[in-house]
């Protein structure tokens, strides 16, 4: 029998949600800052989705 694989640890918030900023796109942006190292795409479409997605998790419900 196959053995289960233990469940993902799903991404947290760093931060107490208390603190975000409150605009979405204030929230993108600080995610943004957070990392300057990484170099914008060429095509930036489809490679700043998962970042979108990720603040829009950090944030929960608006």
């Amino acid at each position: 029998m196959q053995k289960r694989t233990p469940p993902k640890k799903r991404i947290t918030a760093k931060r107490p949600l208390s603190l975000h900023p409150l605009s979405f796109d204030e929230a993108v942006t600080d995610i943004l800052k957070a990392k300057p190292e990484a170099k914008p795409a060429k095509d930036n479409g489809m490679r700043d989705r998962p970042i979108r997605l990720k603040a829009k998790k950090a944030l929960g419900p608006a």
